[in-house]
Parts: C-alpha cells; sequence; structure tokens
C-alpha cells in the first residue's frame, strides 16, 4: 500500500511500518475478495501486511468478523450517501435516477473490493445477513425513484418497477467482478456507456 513504509531485517521478512486501521482494512478486503473470506487468516493478513497480528487486532479487536464487517460497511455507507445528495434529492424523477445510477458508478469505481465483497454474500452470519438487508434497502430506494420516474412520465411505465430498479444495479454491480482501475475505462465512460445503454431503452 502507498500509505505504508517498509524496512528490512537480518532476521525476518520485510516489515512494514505506518500501517493506520484504514490501510490495513483495505489490504485485508483484497485479499478477502482475491482468496475468500472464510480461506483467509489472521496469520495471512499479518504476513500480508509484514507486522504482527496484534497490529490487526489492536485496530480491530474484532479479528476477522470486524473486518469484514466494517468493509462492507463502507460500501454501503458510501451508496446509501449517494441518495441524500441534493441532485439525488430534488427536480425530476428521471434526472434523480440518471444522477443516483452515475454516483453509484463512481463509488463502485472507487470501492470495487467493498462492493464486489458485498456481492459475494450468502448470508452465513449475522454480519453477513445485516449486510444483504442493507442491499436490500438500496434496492427499495431505488425503486422509488423508478416509480416516481414512471409517474412523471420521465421513463416508459410498462415494466415492473422493482426488476427495473434490480436490472439497474445489476448491470451496475456486475463491473467489479471485470473492471480494473488501471484499464482503459474510467468512472464517467462507464456510466455514460451504462445510462446510455439504460435510458436509450426507457424513453416513453
Amino acid at each position: 500500500m502507498s500509505r505504508a513504509r517498509s524496512s528490512t531485517t537480518p532476521d525476518g521478512p520485510p516489515r512494514h511500518k505506518g500501517w493506520d486501521a484504514e490501510t490495513l482494512l483495505d489490504l485485508a478486503l483484497g485479499i478477502f475478495l482475491e482468496r475468500g473470506f472464510s480461506e483467509t487468516s489472521m496469520e495471512d493478513l499479518a504476513r500480508a501486511a509484514g507486522t504482527h497480528k496484534s497490529n490487526f487486532y489492536h485496530h480491530f479487536p474484532g479479528g476477522k468478523p470486524e473486518l469484514l464487517r466494517r468493509g462492507l460497511a463502507r460500501g454501503l455507507d458510501a451508496l446509501d450517501a449517494v441518495f441524500e445528495e441534493e441532485p439525488a434529492t430534488r427536480g425530476p424523477a428521471a434526472e434523480r435516477l440518471r444522477y443516483i445510477l452515475r454516483r453509484a458508478v463512481e463509488v463502485e469505481f472507487d470501492l470495487l473490493p467493498e462492493v464486489a465483497l458485498l456481492l459475494r454474500l450468502r448470508g452465513n452470519s449475522e454480519i453477513e445477513l445485516h449486510a444483504l438487508e442493507r442491499r436490500r434497502e438500496l434496492t427499495r430506494r431505488l425503486t422509488d425513484v423508478v416509480v416516481a420516474a414512471m409517474n412523471e412520465g420521465g421513463i416508459r411505465s410498462d415494466l415492473d418497477p422493482h426488476l427495473v430498479a434490480r436490472l439497474l444495479l445489476g448491470v451496475e454491480t456486475s463491473m467489479t467482478e471485470w473492471l480494473r482501475r488501471d484499464g482503459p475505462a474510467d468512472a464517467r465512460s462507464i456510466a455514460d456507456a451504462m445510462l446510455t445503454l439504460a435510458f436509450d431503452g426507457l424513453n416513453p
């Protein structure tokens, strides 16, 4: 990680200094995504960071479950906050829908591991069940905007609004499976393409 500094000791692996809670969380989420949450141990995380497990437990006393909970919350909080931004709360519903979808792409681009892990949840723990309920709430909130846009005549109204909301979110979040931040497409171009595809098919 760019915020960590390393130095090599003569009797062991490189030791990283400067790890804080956020950088340790970043590292853990990346490893969970690569190896799987269940398949990753605290020893694996400490080894990857070049530090001791105690450093993780200092910041995350709950260990792996707390790392997962805080990572999922970071992604969900960011997505939830999009709905509270002023352009998402005022004006024609179709424009609010466009704004929410565009901002969601930007959030997902910035928080790829968090969103990718969110999509892989199966409800195997209380942490996962809570995150899944929050994900369903995001779908419900988007559905409300879709319904409003249909009622205003901003988008076609012959489709099930809940299905439309789920399809739109599905198209967006699926990018976490193939997107690379160092690839040729940036968040803006991806959002432009997604909105063009969606709204060309939704115009009344």
